[in-house]
């Protein structure tokens, strides 16, 4: 089990990943220097975050952190507004707009 840390909206959100057992060795989700908007509002800034195969996510911090938006994007409900982003098999790149 692992924790690392980084800032979402400027406020600290611990990442914990836990590994059961042996890992496929792939990268399940793949996020670089994702960032969305809405309007003048940056929600999620420049995360970087891998998560292998068979690790276990769990992303804590305080309201208003981007949290649901980051998940949100990692489940392809909410598109990134710059970056790149894959699941398994499947890659996008984002252009700043």
């Amino acid at each position: 089990m692992g924790l690392r840390y980084f800032e979402l909206a400027g406020k600290q959100v611990t990442m914990q990943a836990l590994t059961r057992g042996e890992t496929a060795g792939g990268t399940a989700v793949y996020l670089a220097d994702v960032s969305k908007s809405y309007g003048d509002f940056l929600a999620v800034p420049g995360l970087d975050l891998e998560v292998r195969s068979g690790e276990f996510l769990t992303l804590l911090g305080p309201s208003g952190s981007g949290k649901t938006t980051t998940l949100m994007m990692i489940a392809g409900f909410e598109t990134p507004s710059y970056g790149r982003k894959s699941r398994a098999a499947e890659r996008s790149d984002i252009a700043r707009s």
